[in-house]
């Protein structure tokens, strides 16, 4: 066995990896500069066309200026609403955690009731029936909670419902057009008495 500080090859060892090696190869040397300006040369660019720059820059500039006035001009983006979004991930997170329980079925059919009033709220700008439907169905997902544990399903189905649904239903504010007729009374408006309880 070797001494410390000493190496751990015998001078047989030593001879036979002189031997491997070819002594008319130079060790650690890398293509020449020249070579390498060669190859440098067809892949940077060395000169800068800066009309087609200017150009380009400008082409920019004008596309985040249209970005700007369409934000500024209240438009909401293309896509889908965040409130219709957020009812079909709680329906389909409903339907994957309770896919074979007893109560699927109905929590399920909950859940679509929950994203037809979304879509309904957000065409017309009336949230309050997908506020009710809303709070009974976290009122059955509370019901039928599994308990502690990983149930990543059910966590996130019931953070969408308290959470995401109220929060995005928030943010309907005007209706849009719809063909319904206009619902109107012949008499006048009830009079309230102090004290009275009405709902």
């Amino acid at each position: 066995m070797p001494e410390f500080g000493q190496p751990g090859y015998t001078p047989e060892q030593f001879a036979a990896a002189k031997a491997t090696v070819d002594p008319s190869s130079p060790i650690g040397t890398g293509p020449s500069p020249e070579d390498l300006d060669a190859k440098m040369a067809g892949l940077s660019a060395t000169e800068t066309d800066v009309n087609a720059l200017l150009a380009q820059m400008q082409e920019q500039m004008a596309a985040m200026a249209e970005q700007i006035r369409t934000m500024k001009s209240g438009q909401l983006p293309a896509g889908e609403h965040p409130l219709i979004g957020a009812a079909a991930a709680a329906r389909d997170l409903i339907a994957q955690h309770f896919e074979f329980h007893r109560k699927g079925p109905e929590l399920t059919r909950l859940a679509d009731d929950n994203l037809d009033a979304a879509r309904n709220g957000v065409e017309s700008g009336d949230v309050g029936a997908l506020r009710t439907v809303n709070s009974k169905l976290e009122r059955a997902l509370l019901r039928w909670h599994p308990g502690p544990g990983d149930h990543h399903y059910f966590t996130q189905a019931l953070a969408h419902v308290q959470v995401h649904i109220p929060d995005a239903a928030d943010t309907v504010t005007e209706a849009k057009k719809t063909n319904a007729p206009a619902v109107g009374s012949s008499q006048p408006p009830a009079r309230v008495l102090q004290g009275s309880v009405t709902g």
